[in-house]
């Protein structure tokens, strides 16, 4: 075979995998590197899920399965734990035997992605100011800390 015609098949074949989609595989120096991190702590609440500065992490009762129903002011109070443009999933690091498995995404009413944990997506409290802090369990009896398991945590503190 000439030369030209192996180059004109290698140039079809490599147009027929981008095509499918077949890419070379990902080193590990290209693959996402983490821009945050979960992690879990034991404190006087139990097991509690905390991002990688052991700022507590809670829940919103009335939301559902990937669904967030805190808006509007509500955002103010408990900032959300959002990835930003581009990031996926893979860009979250999990610690102390947390599991990919329950990572999720909600899709937000302005079309920005929430992450969730057993279907349940993060917040944070504004008043929490230092690792360990609580502050936002009990919160008009819908805001607990988040479990491991996904569900709430209704101990009293």
């Amino acid at each position: 075979m000439s030369t030209s015609i192996r180059r004109a098949t290698l140039s079809l074949v490599i147009c027929a995998a981008a095509a499918i989609g077949v890419s070379a595989p990902v080193s590990a120096a290209d693959a996402p590197k983490a821009t945050f991190t979960l992690d879990v702590k034991a404190g006087k609440l139990g097991n509690t899920i905390v991002d990688g500065k052991g700022m507590t992490l809670y829940m919103f009762v009335p939301d559902r399965n990937n669904v967030s129903n805190c808006e509007g002011g509500c955002l103010t109070a408990w900032p959300p734990m959002m990835l930003a443009a581009g990031e996926t999933l893979d860009n979250v690091a999990l610690e102390g035997g947390l599991r990919r498995s329950q990572l999720g995404v909600a899709m937000r009413f302005d079309g920005t992605r929430q992450v969730t944990y057993g279907g349940r997506p993060l917040y944070w409290w504004f008043q929490d100011k230092v690792p360990g802090d609580v502050k936002g369990q009990w919160v008009n009896n819908i805001w607990f800390v988040m479990s491991t398991t996904g569900a709430p945590n209704s101990d009293r503190i």
